[in-house]
């Protein structure tokens, strides 16, 4: 299976209302080469996502890849007001990284 990098383009522009760095995806192509930046899938409930490796919930929020609303509150990560929670229960922190290929959650009715 090859490996799949993207060229990314890292605004020094912080969004004025959230203070959050924008990352801008210019193009995909297999291989290494310096200055590329390889992707990594999850999914949140089934569906599936992506984001740079090493990236945290609250940059992906922030950044191009992200949809479907979620959102940082009080450290962790929400839909509405239900926590994401990864393959095990437990509620995810806003500053940790995103794993590949984990199987995300989101606790209905849960707190964190």
């Amino acid at each position: 299976m090859a490996k799949v990098f993207t060229k990314l383009n890292i605004s020094s522009n912080a969004d004025a209302s959230s203070g959050h760095r924008h990352f801008k995806k210019l193009s995909a192509n297999s291989g290494g080469g310096g200055g590329e930046t390889s992707l990594i899938t999850f999914t949140i409930e089934g569906a599936t996502y992506q984001a740079e490796a090493g990236m945290t919930w609250e940059e992906w929020i922030a950044s191009d890849y992200y949809r479907d609303g979620f959102s940082t509150r009080e450290g962790y990560v929400w839909s509405g007001d239900n926590p994401i929670t990864n393959s095990v229960g437990l509620p995810q922190n806003c500053n940790s990284p995103i794993v590949e290929g984990e199987a995300y959650c989101i606790n209905w009715g849960g707190s964190v």
